[in-house]
């Protein structure tokens, strides 16, 4: 890997981050009574974060490529068939864990807010209270080591 690309995949880790608190600082917050005004301003940052994020997948799977490709066969033997992937696996679990943990809190604090009829909530999937939902930290750590597994998958495919 050369140096450009990886100040390319930094820089676009950095925007993939920065984009996480972007969204997650738009996003309303309920404190026991409804925001008035139109709009939603996370949804100005969801577009771009999910394409962010689609663009991050695609050069880690093919960095993971080339990364695995170039090891040479004396490490290849223990972290490639076990650990890398292994480690991967517990990034996917974690990610997966604490997404499921931040919707479960979110339901309890936005728990009342069902109870009315007409309340935020019911304004539809993409609503000003729960962008935070569809793109922060877990998601993006989930992506990377989605992409970081399956490019080692490929490569361990290979019949060579």
């Amino acid at each position: 890997m050369s140096v450009k690309s990886v100040k390319w995949y930094a820089v676009l880790v950095l925007l993939c981050v920065l984009l996480v608190y972007l969204v997650d600082l738009t996003t309303f917050r309920y404190h026991g009574r409804g925001i008035s005004g139109n709009g939603n301003p996370g949804l100005l940052f969801l577009f771009p974060a999910w394409t962010a994020a689609l663009m991050l997948m695609i050069v880690t799977f093919i960095m993971a490529v080339k990364y695995f490709d170039d090891l040479s066969e004396h490490i290849v033997k223990k972290a490639y068939r076990f650990w890398l992937p292994l480690i991967s696996l517990l990034a996917l679990f974690l990610s997966v864990y604490l997404q499921f943990r931040k919707i479960m809190q979110w339901l309890d604090t936005y728990r009342q807010m069902t109870e009315k009829f007409g309340s935020p909530l019911f304004l539809g999937a993409l609503n000003p209270y729960n962008n935070s939902l569809y793109y922060n930290a877990h998601i993006l750590l989930f992506c990377v080591s989605a992409a970081m597994l399956c490019g080692w998958w490929v490569v361990s495919r290979r019949p060579y």
